[in-house]
């Protein structure tokens, strides 16, 4: 992933993009998954939010419901960063803001982000199509860190 596609798909200019050193995103990436997994492990009340989707509108909403939600934090973009960097610094909201564009820069890769101390994290992947003709693109949406309020 380049600095200036990674740039236009959060909004802001390249030269605001700040990539880790590699192996920060290796050890980023094994915290996320380990994270992600004891949450998914856990009963239905353990896992703060779980979802998949058809609908593009209902993904939108719960984005936008979640970047409400989050506390403004640090938060380091796994992926779509690239493989040669460690993730680009971002923040939570930014990632909740942004993810859509996220994904377009490459459908087929999860966008992953992780706050440093992994009490924030996203997973945002295209899971599967539908058969036939008229393929539907169904959305999966793993998170964590957020504080439902009223």
């Amino acid at each position: 992933m380049h600095r200036d596609e990674l740039a236009r798909a959060l909004g802001r200019p390249a030269a605001t993009i700040e990539f880790l050193p590699p192996g920060h995103g290796a050890t980023l990436s094994g915290r996320f998954e380990e994270r992600r997994a004891a949450l998914l492990g856990s009963s239905p009340a353990g896992v703060p939010l779980v979802t998949s989707t058809r609908d593009r509108a209902v993904l939108e909403g719960i984005l936008t419901w979640l970047a409400g939600q989050v506390p403004q934090q640090e938060a380091i973009l796994l992926r779509p960063a690239g493989p040669a960097s460690g993730g680009a610094r971002t923040t939570a909201t930014e990632v909740l803001q942004r993810a859509l564009d996220l994904l377009a820069l490459d459908p087929a890769a999860e966008v992953r982000a992780i706050s440093p101390d992994a009490a924030f994290g996203l997973g945002l992947a295209v899971v599967g199509e539908g058969p036939g003709e008229e393929e539907e693109t169904i959305y999966r949406l793993v998170s964590w860190g957020f504080r439902p309020t009223g």
